[in-house]
C-alpha cells in the first residue's frame, strides 16, 4: 500500500463545496503517477491552499479504476461535461463529505515525501503541481490530524 498527496486548486475546492451533498468518492488526473503508480488499496489524501490556509480536504482508499461513464454510474451521479478526465479511481466506502476545517499549516513543513523533498518555509500551491508520494510517517501525521478533527 502506498500513500499519496493530491492537490486541488482553490477554485476546484470552492466548486466542490458548492455542490449539495458532495462526497469524496473518486478522483481523476492526467498525471503519470495516477495511471502508472496508483493501485487498489492505496490511500490518497486531498489538500489545498485556500485563502492562505493549508487544508486537508479528505481521503480515498482506492478501489477500482474505471472510465468516466462507469465511475459516474458507480457513484450514482452523472459527471458534468466539463469534467476533463477519461479515467477515474473510485474509492471504497464510506464516502465522506469534503472537509474544509482540517488545517495543516502547522505540520506541512514536517512532511518529508518519498523521495525526500521537504517543503521550503514559504511553500505555496506550485510546490504541489505533481502528485507527491508520502512516506508512512507522513501518512501517519496526516491521519493523526484527520482523526483529531473527525472525533
Amino acid at each position: 500500500m502506498d500513500f499519496w498527496l493530491h492537490y486541488w486548486r482553490a477554485s476546484d475546492v470552492e466548486r466542490f463545496m458548492g455542490i449539495s451533498k458532495f462526497k469524496m468518492d473518486c478522483t481523476g488526473s492526467d498525471q503519470k503517477r495516477f495511471h502508472n503508480s496508483y493501485k487498489k488499496g492505496d490511500i490518497v489524501w486531498f489538500h489545498s491552499i485556500v485563502d492562505g490556509e493549508h487544508l486537508l480536504l479528505g481521503r480515498l482508499v482506492l478501489d477500482q479504476k474505471m472510465s468516466k461513464q462507469e465511475a459516474g454510474e458507480h457513484v450514482g451521479r452523472p459527471f458534468e461535461a466539463s469534467i476533463k478526465f477519461d479515467t477515474y479511481w473510485v474509492s471504497e466506502k464510506p464516502w465522506l463529505p469534503i472537509q474544509r476545517n482540517v488545517k495543516i499549516n502547522h505540520i506541512a513543513n514536517s512532511l518529508d515525501f518519498d523521495p525526500y523533498k521537504p517543503l521550503p518555509p514559504d511553500y505555496n500551491g506550485r510546490f504541489f503541481q505533481s502528485i507527491r508520494k508520502l512516506t508512512h510517517a507522513d501518512h501517519n501525521l496526516l491521519q493523526q490530524e484527520w482523526d483529531i478533527w473527525m472525533e
